[in-house]
């Protein structure tokens, strides 16, 4: 129902009258916003029982650096094919679903307030320039305006 409603309020005019249908569905919008539940971060992780262990493995210890080279080796694959069930079954590279997995386990960190530098280092970033940049590419912003 929400989709909806946002899609119909994309059409609407920003002069539109206050008691009109359409303020009402702006309204509507709002107080369904308010009451939503929370929503947990997910990152899938896949059916192929190779690509589950490995994306688990790396959702334990986000600072692994392996290659997929190193994963594929240990799982008895290929990177190539590794590869192909990142892109297939995840929809992104291994590259990035690591990276999103990472930005995943530093958010709550950096949202009690560790300090970035911390942070980028645990997650297996050589500096946090690194770490800052990939967070900005994923989210928009860098972890220090995120978390103001």
């Amino acid at each position: 129902m929400l989709r909806e409603l946002i899609l119909r309020a994309a059409a609407i005019a920003l002069d539109y009258p206050e008691d009109s249908r359409d303020s009402r569905i702006l309204g509507l919008i709002l107080e369904e916003i308010t009451w939503s539940p929370e929503q947990r971060l997910h990152l899938p992780t896949g059916r192929d029982r190779r690509l589950a262990a490995i994306c688990e493995a790396i959702l334990a210890h986000p600072q692994d650096n392996r290659t997929l080279d190193d994963w594929a080796s240990q799982h008895g694959a290929t990177a190539r094919t590794l590869s192909r069930l990142f892109t297939a079954e995840l929809g992104v590279p291994f590259r990035v679903w690591r990276q999103q997995a990472r930005v995943m386990a530093a958010l709550p960190r950096l949202a009690a307030g560790e300090p970035v530098t911390v942070v980028a280092l645990e997650m297996g970033y050589d500096t946090p320039g690194a770490f800052s940049s990939m967070f900005k590419r994923l989210l928009g912003e860098s972890p220090s305006r995120y978390f103001p």
